[in-house]
């Protein structure tokens, strides 16, 4: 019996591969059903290596070389028969994005306040380039007015009065002195300082016992008394704080004294026979007043001293020192049933500057305790003016 010779590899038959597209599978599997012809043998194929293979082009007919000219750009010729994915279903990817578990943000002015992160905090100050340093633990910034616990009344007005938003410096500085926490805030004018002070200023007014402001504040001699006071440099500041204030407290029942150069006293007392519940004044005009007794500051726990560093270079610290010297002292203040009456166990301070300087610091340490120093850079300090422009033909 002879033994048969084992084949080599190089000894079989070997076809030349063709790209069948989709039609032409479909066609080739219904003739498959069809009873085949019988295959031809195939000739041994040569052994020899061959250094390029050509296959035939399906368009043309003619052969082309699987490696064209480097040069040479490929050319797609797309046919719908060619789509082999058309009718295949992916996996894994749901039909709609409502399946979907992914957080849809992760900025912090789209998440509920209780899904608020230290970090989110951190990069809400970092985006309004506010920056703290205090003893006292500062409170959370506000994000939108409506997440504060203001009194609802004051939470109307600032929405009627058209603030949206609320400007870094408010951001930082309400919360902090809603807390009775003393502020050093060092911003550029136009940054919302006034907004920044007489929003805690007017929610302190909001917490007296309401029976003192209805029966012993009613008295003539007790209207006297200063619940809050605001100093500023000069009369036009002071006028326009004035403005800003009596247009917050519109409805609330809180009377606005503006104490400036320039005008009698006569409405001044007019004024006063009302209360001083808020009292905007310059540094000198207060100091007479208070000279005359027209004022007194016996129970006057809130003090705002704006534009500080402008006071000083005016000269008007000796003045300053002389109103801060006839406030009640903390230790007064405990010793009274004043803690009750106005709910506070200190007298807050908020000093708002637009540059710090040795006599700042020297006046932070004369009449706030444990401030919380607030700078808000320049990038976010642009005053909110609206400038308008008119052009005019040169005349011949």
């Amino acid at each position: 019996m002879s033994r048969r010779r084992a084949h080599d590899v190089t000894d079989l038959p070997v076809k030349k591969p063709k790209f069948l597209n989709k039609r032409q599978r479909e066609q080739l599997k219904s003739s498959s059903a069809q009873p085949s012809a019988p295959v031809k043998p195939q000739k041994p194929h040569s052994s020899t290596p061959h250094r390029s293979v050509t296959l035939p082009d399906e368009k043309h007919g003619a052969a082309s070389p699987v490696r064209g000219d480097g040069n040479a750009k490929f050319k797609f010729d797309w046919n719908n028969d060619e789509d082999t994915w058309g009718d295949v279903e992916l996996i894994g990817v749901p039909e709609t994005a409502s399946n979907s578990t992914a957080p849809k943000t992760n900025n912090w002015r789209d998440k509920p306040l209780s899904e608020m992160t230290p970090r989110d905090w951190r990069i809400m100050k970092e985006e309004f380039h506010i920056t703290t340093k205090g003893e006292v633990k500062q409170p959370k910034l506000i994000r939108y007015w409506s997440e504060t616990e203001l009194d609802a009344r004051l939470l109307h007005r600032i929405s009627q009065l058209g603030y949206t938003n609320p400007t870094p410096i408010q951001r930082v500085a309400v919360p902090i002195a809603i807390a009775h926490d003393d502020v050093l805030g060092v911003a550029a004018t136009g940054s919302g300082k006034t907004l920044a002070f007489s929003v805690p200023l007017i929610q302190y007014l909001v917490t007296i016992d309401s029976s003192y402001l209805q029966v012993e504040y009613q008295r003539p001699e007790d209207k006297k008394q200063a619940l809050s006071v605001i100093i500023a440099p000069t009369r036009e500041l002071a006028l326009q704080i004035s403005e800003n204030i009596t247009a917050l407290v519109d409805g609330l029942g809180f009377n606005v004294v503006t104490l400036i150069g320039g005008h009698g006293y006569e409405g001044n007392l007019e004024a006063i026979k009302k209360g001083a519940h808020i009292v905007v004044a310059t540094p000198g005009r207060l100091v007479d007043a208070l000279e005359r007794q027209l004022i007194r500051l016996d129970h006057c726990y809130y003090l705002i001293l704006d534009e500080a560093d402008r006071m000083v270079d005016m000269g008007f610290e000796p003045a300053m020192t002389n109103i801060v010297s006839q406030l009640p002292s903390e230790k007064q203040l405990q010793s009274t049933i004043d803690t009750r009456i106005f709910k506070v166990t200190k007298r807050t301070t908020l000093m708002f500057t637009a540059t710090m300087s040795p006599a700042i610091e020297r006046l932070t340490q004369k009449y706030l305790v444990k401030p919380t120093m607030i700078t808000v850079s320049a990038e976010t300090s642009t005053p909110n003016i609206d400038q308008h422009f008119e052009f005019f033909e040169e005349i011949p």
